[in-house]
C-alpha cells in the first residue's frame, strides 16, 4: 500500500535515508487544527468541556475538534488555591477565548474575563481608612490574605495584627474562615494589592502614653539580655532599658541584680517608631549635679581623692560619697613622663586637678593634674616672678621664695 512520508535525514556518505510518516500526519492534524480555528475568535465566548485539570490549570475541549488551556491565573480575580478546587473532569463551563496562536496552534481560554475586573470600580466601592468585614482565606507566616468579597482579596501583613505584639506570628492571632474587621490602608490598582491593618480598628494605646513621658511607671521585666532589660507595663505593652540607664555608674554589672518576673519602677523617657524607651537611674539623683550645686566650671581646680590605680592611668572621686569617678591618662597626671608614673600613687592619695571637659548633657567629664599644676606654676611666676629675667632669679629659686613666705607666715 503506498504511503506518504516526508524525509527527515539524509546521509549521502552511507546512502542511507530517513523517513517520517508522524510528520505527515502532523501536518494534517495541523491543517485541520487551522481550519477549526476559524470557527472561534479572540473574545469570543464559548461553552467546552473539562477533559483534565493539573496543577497549573486545566485543560478544555471544544467540540471535540479545539483544546484550549485554562490557566490557574485565568480561573478568577481572587488567588485560586488550587484547581481542583474549581473544576472537575467532565464540567461543562463557559469561557473567553483570550488568546489563539496560530503559529504553534495552540488556544489559551478565560473564566475571570467573563466578569468584570473588579479592581477597575474598586475605588468606588472601597474607600481607604474605612473599616469593612473580611474573611480570613489563608494564614502565612508574614501575614493572611482576606476575602472583601468573591473577587477581592486584600493582605494584613503581620505587622498590622496587633499594637502590642511586635510581628507576631499570624496564627496565634487568625485562622481560616475567621470573621473580623479590618481597615484599608491601603489600595495600589496598579500592583492590584490592598493593604489591610486589624490594630487600626482599635485605638492605639501609644497615644495614652504619651502624657506619661518623663514620668515614673512600673513594669515587670519580661526578658533579660546582655544589652538591658524588657519590661511590660499593665497596657502589655513592652520597652526596652539599656544597662547604661539602670544607674549613673554606667555599669553592666547592674545587669546581675534584676530577674526576670521582678516588678521595678522605672522612667518612661520616650516613644519613637513605636517603641518604648525607660531609665531606672533617673529615678535617683544625678550625681554630676555636685558640678552645679558648687558651681564648677571648665578652667576650675578642685581636690580630688584616688580611688583606682591602674597601669594606664589612675581613677579618682570627685564628691565625698564616692559617687562621679572619672579616669584620668598618664599623660595627664604630670609634666614629665617620670612624674607620669601611675605607680606612684595610692588609694586615697588627695590630688588637685583641672577641669579641662565638662558637658554635662553627654555626661564627659575630664580632669587633668597636670594642668593644676601648669595653672599654679604660671600664677607664681606672676605672683614672685615679675622681674625674676632681670635679677637674674630661677624657677626654683621663685617657688623656694613662696614656699619660705607661707613656712614664716604658719610660723607667726
Amino acid at each position: 500500500v503506498p504511503l506518504q512520508v516526508i524525509a527527515v535525514r539524509c546521509d549521502m556518505t552511507r546512502g542511507n535515508l530517513a523517513v517520517s510518516r508522524r510528520e505527515v500526519l502532523n501536518q494534517n492534524r495541523n491543517e485541520e487544527i487551522a481550519e477549526d480555528l476559524k470557527e472561534i475568535k479572540e473574545g469570543q465566548k464559548i461553552t467546552t468541556v473539562v477533559k483534565n485539570v493539573t496543577s497549573f490549570g486545566a485543560f478544555l475541549s471544544y467540540k471535540n475538534k479545539i483544546d484550549l488551556l485554562l490557566h490557574q491565573s485565568d480561573m478568577s480575580w481572587s488567588r485560586v488555591k488550587s484547581p481542583q478546587d474549581l473544576l472537575s473532569v467532565g464540567d461543562t463551563i463557559d469561557v473567553i477565548v483570550s488568546k489563539i496562536d496560530k503559529e504553534t496552534m495552540r488556544c489559551s481560554a478565560s473564566i475571570k474575563l467573563l466578569s468584570e475586573d473588579p479592581y477597575k470600580n474598586i475605588l468606588k466601592q472601597f474607600q481607604i481608612g474605612k473599616i469593612y468585614p473580611v474573611v480570613v482565606d489563608k494564614v502565612l507566616e508574614y501575614g493572611a490574605f482576606c476575602n472583601l468579597n468573591d473577587h477581592l482579596q486584600g493582605l494584613l501583613h503581620q505587622s498590622e495584627i496587633s499594637w502590642v505584639s511586635k510581628n507576631p506570628h499570624p496564627s496565634k492571632f487568625l485562622s481560616p474562615s475567621m470573621k473580623i474587621n479590618c481597615k484599608i490602608i491601603d489600595i495600589n490598582t496598579e500592583n492590584r494589592r490592598i493593604s489591610l491593618s486589624l490594630r487600626q480598628t482599635t485605638d492605639n494605646p501609644l497615644e495614652k502614653l504619651k502624657d506619661k513621658i518623663n514620668q515614673k511607671v512600673r513594669i515587670k521585666i519580661v526578658n533579660k539580655t546582655s544589652k538591658g532589660i524588657f519590661g511590660e507595663l499593665d497596657s502589655k505593652l513592652t520597652g526596652f532599658c539599656h544597662w547604661r540607664e539602670l544607674d549613673f555608674n554606667e555599669s553592666e554589672d547592674n545587669l546581675k541584680k534584676y530577674q526576670i518576673g521582678d516588678q521595678i519602677d522605672v522612667v518612661l523617657t520616650e516613644i519613637k517608631d513605636e517603641k518604648l524607651r525607660f531609665s531606672r537611674r533617673l529615678l535617683d539623683k544625678d550625681p554630676l549635679d555636685w558640678f552645679k550645686e558648687n558651681k564648677k566650671k571648665v578652667g576650675d581646680i578642685i581636690t580630688t581623692q584616688v580611688f583606682e590605680v591602674m597601669k594606664s592611668g589612675i581613677k579618682v572621686s570627685v564628691d565625698e560619697d564616692k559617687k562621679i569617678i572619672v579616669s584620668i591618662k598618664k599623660i595627664d597626671l604630670a609634666k614629665t613622663a617620670a612624674e607620669s608614673r601611675p605607680e606612684i600613687y595610692q588609694k586615697s592619695d588627695k590630688i588637685d586637678s583641672m577641669i579641662t571637659t565638662l558637658d554635662l548633657e553627654r555626661r564627659i567629664v575630664k580632669l587633668s593634674p597636670k594642668q593644676a599644676l601648669l595653672y599654679e606654676e604660671k600664677n607664681l611666676i606672676q605672683k614672685f616672678g615679675a622681674n625674676a629675667s632681670k635679677s637674674g632669679s630661677t624657677l626654683a629659686g621663685i617657688f623656694k621664695q613662696a614656699i619660705g613666705k607661707k613656712k614664716d607666715k604658719s610660723k607667726k
